[in-house]
């Protein structure tokens, strides 16, 4: 299995972030389906960067 790193975290992170500010120009949040979306990707960025800082902790830890 391959290992999740800390610049495929970021990669999605900031995928997540544009994808936020894209649906945000279009008014998204009127619509409550779209509305629950844009929840699920900011939960999605909250995730990933509690990952990214794991995953970093443990490097400096291995250090």
């Amino acid at each position: 299995m391959a290992r999740f790193t800390v610049e495929a975290a970021n990669n999605l992170i900031d995928y997540n972030r544009r994808r936020l500010a894209q649906l945000a120009g279009n008014g998204a949040t009127i619509n409550p389906l779209m509305r629950r979306v844009v929840c699920q990707i900011e939960l999605s960025v909250r995730s990933l960067e509690r990952l990214r800082n794991e995953l970093l902790s443990s490097e400096e830890r291995r250090a």
